[in-house]
């Protein structure tokens, strides 16, 4: 995956597909036959199991052109970690650092704020 580069894609937004709506799918911005689709899934808590079998569904669903999965999500219990690893899913955790919750933030402070980390699986 090192060798892709971010100018030959592009980032839409929900996808429907038989097993319902992909959050981000990112693909290849001038398909040469192979399209290859990198799809990924936000959680706005803690990952479960179901989230990790409905990714699955859409990786399985786009086919071999999709490159992998990602689910971005508050927190992953170890055991998630493990069952992503054997469907090419990718986990990230999401974190704002320190944010007053008694305060409002713009979306640009909050996107500046943002950090994921890549916590295994896939």
């Amino acid at each position: 995956m090192n060798n892709l580069q971010a100018k030959d894609f592009e980032v839409l937004g929900e996808k429907a597909l038989p097993e319902g709506h992909i959050d981000i799918l990112i693909k290849d911005r001038l398909p040469v036959g192979y399209n290859r689709k990198i799809v990924i899934e936000v959680k706005t808590g803690n990952a479960k199991a179901r989230d990790i079998v409905q990714l699955g569904d859409y990786v399985r669903e786009i086919g071999e052109e999709c490159l992998l999965g990602i689910l971005i999500a508050g927190n992953f219990p170890k055991k998630l970690e493990l069952e992503a690893d054997n469907k090419r899913i990718k986990c990230f955790i999401y974190t704002f650092g320190q944010l007053d919750k008694s305060q409002k933030y713009t979306l640009e402070e909050l996107k500046s704020k943002i950090q994921f980390r890549y916590c295994g699986g896939g």
